[in-house]
């Protein structure tokens, strides 16, 4: 083999190794560019489901049995509070009266 063939082989393989090297290089910011759009849609998801969380946490509907469960606490507390009255004798009707006469003698 002549000299001048060794040598356009070399220096063929050299172009081509370098346009491997360069794809590859390529190739690697490209991936890495979109793992890191990613891991940015990963973290505004993550943001996004931890906001809407809090969001439901706040207006009591984030577990359904909650809102009901402080109804009926609310309801319970009234009657509780009517029964303490009424064995006072004082329903909600003679209270009333008793805030107008009240009112009439001041």
């Amino acid at each position: 083999m002549r000299i001048q063939d060794r040598a356009a082989r070399n220096i063929a393989q050299a172009k081509a190794e370098a346009e491997i090297v360069r794809v590859e290089g390529q190739a690697r910011l490209e991936i890495a560019r979109i793992e890191g759009q990613r891991r940015i849609a990963e973290q505004n998801w993550e943001h996004e489901i931890m906001r809407y969380k809090h969001q439901l946490a706040r207006s009591k509907r984030y577990e359904p049995y909650q809102a009901a469960k402080e109804e009926g606490e609310k309801r319970e507390l009234r009657n509780r509070r009517t029964a303490e009255r009424r064995e006072e004798g004082l329903g909600f009707g003679t209270l009333r009266r008793c805030i107008k006469s009240c009112k009439r003698h001041i």
